[in-house]
């Protein structure tokens, strides 16, 4: 279903080698350099693909960090309420002069703040923010480079290319049709077969030739397994979940730890998600 399979001869009539070439290099383009050449730019997208994977992680764990980073300010917020509450900090406040009232108040708020940016959750929270501007970067720089190889692709490769395996051979010679005559010679009558590929739909110009051996081992038939090579294809949701779950589960156990669970909840019902 990846290519176009072309049966060269039936029970009525043959042809020599010259002749099937004549047919398959009349429906296909043969010419083994724009095979090679869509070879190297079929993974332009997929270098994309990669990279988007990436990112979609970063963001999920910069996310997931934020959640964290949330219940640690929510957690040092109680406990600057209960001191603000104290009867210790109170005497403080009252004991203090009527124009010192104010800097009592904000040296506490300010070694609140600073408890927060000096705390892990915060580092955590920064690391991930780096991560995450520097995987934004690379999937701009790739995206760059490599939508312009994936145009050129599309414009010179979609079009039906002779497919060869991976020892250049390109056509099965299936078996004599009227004779046992070699099938190079002039009067030889045999039917064969060629493939026409596009690399567009297939993503390969190759398809997984069989020798001799093959033929022989499976009793003069080539085997079931015989088809049109598949070009690698990458789930940009499933991988990008698959790079971040460590990292994801770790931020979410912290915010259990500490207690608030509940934000875990508040971020599935609030959070657009990417995939």
């Amino acid at each position: 279903m990846l290519g176009l399979p072309l049966l060269l001869g039936s029970e009525a009539y043959g042809f020599n080698l010259d002749e099937m070439n004549q047919i398959c290099e009349s429906v296909t383009n043969a010419d083994g350099s724009l095979a090679s050449f869509c070879a190297a730019r079929s993974t332009a997208l997929q270098e994309i693909e990669l990279r988007a994977a990436d990112f979609v992680a970063k963001v999920d764990i910069f996310k997931a960090e934020q959640v964290a980073f949330r219940a640690a300010v929510q957690n040092a917020s109680e406990k600057m309420r209960q001191e603000l509450e104290s009867p210790a900090f109170v005497k403080e406040v009252g004991d203090a002069d009527k124009t010192k009232k104010i800097g009592v108040l904000k040296k506490k708020f300010s070694a609140f703040a600073g408890s927060l940016k000096s705390g892990p959750a915060y580092d955590i929270l920064k690391r991930a923010m780096d991560a995450l501007q520097s995987s934004a970067t690379l999937l701009t720089d790739t995206v760059q480079t490599n939508l312009a190889l994936f145009e050129e692709y599309l414009s010179k490769c979609n079009q039906m290319l002779l497919g060869t395996g991976i020892g250049k051979e390109y056509l099965l010679d299936i078996c004599p049709q009227n004779s046992g005559t070699c099938i190079e010679r002039p009067t030889a009558g045999h039917v064969g077969c060629c493939c026409g590929i596009n690399p567009v739909v297939s993503q390969t110009a190759y398809i997984d030739g069989r020798d001799s051996s093959d033929v022989l081992s499976s009793g003069g038939y080539v085997a079931l397994g015989r088809r049109l090579a598949e070009g690698a294809s990458i789930n940009v949701c499933a991988e990008a979940a698959s790079k971040s779950k460590e990292a994801v589960s770790d931020a979410e156990a912290r915010v259990e730890a500490a207690g608030q669970g509940s934000l875990l909840e508040d971020k599935k019902q609030q959070s657009i998600e990417v995939c």
